[in-house]
């Protein structure tokens, strides 16, 4: 098949590209806001934004689209929401206008974000939608549109996904981003305070990267013609509390030599906290996916890095 995938200079979108070459053709592209990477094995990335409809369909034709580009997280969406609401709604938009006018199948990423304030565990694609921060909303947005696009259109997967973790190398540099796991790994290294909101106790489902490509390169072999959305919820098998996290790399990393300290700040985010973060993962397991990686191992080798 030839994969149109978008932000494919990022931490998901390259990860996903390299999962994707060996048995598809691609056609990588970014407007290079906030990509890593400008090839992947050779193949360079196209510098193509997503808001310009014109540029997307130069690109035609293609088999099926993979919609990863994003203005991603709760910070980055609040200090900039114009560019967020641009991106994340106007140009998921034109990904939805072309699927639905050259009937593509679209693979697209939301959030958990879109969820709020949770209601029930374990989390499923059935949880009530109330976003409460304005990346939430975007997502929400983008979800939604897709889904009324699609209609009788274009078969279309959502793929809800948890908090994604961990890092992968490509042309010999490291992919990463700033998300919780990875942020107090490099505030070991760099000997600086982890800084955990209180109370501590809220928990999060985590996932990792290399997992999550594994789950698109499936869901292109999987999706069919079939005109329908389906939703599903994108993580992993472990869920634990942010002072689980910061405890057990804490364990880790003083086995390294490492000097780690733990550092509580007022929570500035008006949320519910939970204990728990369970998520039924059993219809994203039918096409197929089982997440790999585990939190303990992957702290491990971080910190042997």
């Amino acid at each position: 098949m030839k994969v149109l995938v978008t932000g494919a200079g990022g931490y998901i979108g390259s990860r996903v590209c390299y999962e994707f070459i060996k048995d598809h053709e691609i056609i990588p592209i970014d407007n290079f806001y906030s990509s890593q990477i400008s090839e992947i094995n050779g193949n360079k990335i196209l510098n193509v934004d997503i808001r310009d409809r014109e540029a997307l369909e130069k690109l035609l034709p293609f088999d099926c689209i993979i919609h990863l580009a994003a203005i991603s997280g709760i910070p980055e969406c609040a200090n900039d929401p114009e560019l967020a609401y641009e991106i994340n709604v106007l140009g998921t938009l034109n990904i939805a206008y072309l699927s639905r006018k050259y009937k593509i199948p679209l693979i697209f990423a939301s959030s958990m974000a879109i969820f709020g304030d949770l209601k029930y565990f374990p989390i499923d694609e059935n949880h009530p939608k109330n976003p409460m921060n304005f990346y939430g909303f975007t997502k929400y947005l983008g979800t939604e549109n897709i889904k009324l696009f699609s209609k009788n259109s274009f078969s279309t997967y959502i793929f809800i996904m948890s908090n994604v973790y961990g890092t992968h190398t490509l042309n010999g540099k490291k992919i990463t981003k700033n998300t919780v796991i990875n942020k107090f790994i490099n505030s070991v290294k760099e000997n600086k305070d982890m800084t955990i909101y209180k109370p501590g106790t809220q928990a999060r489902n985590f996932i990792h990267v290399k997992d999550v490509a594994s789950a698109y390169r499936l869901a292109v072999s999987k999706i069919s013609n079939e005109k329908n959305c389906q939703e599903f919820c994108l993580a992993g098998n472990e869920s634990a509390s942010v002072l689980e996290i910061s405890d057990m790399i804490k364990k880790y990393a003083e086995k390294h030599g490492y000097n780690p300290r733990i550092k509580f700040l007022d929570n500035p985010r008006n949320e519910t906290l939970v204990k728990d973060f369970s998520v039924d993962i059993s219809r994203i397991k039918e096409i197929g996916f089982e997440p790999k990686y585990k939190i303990r191992e992957v702290i491990k080798e971080m910190l042997e890095e």
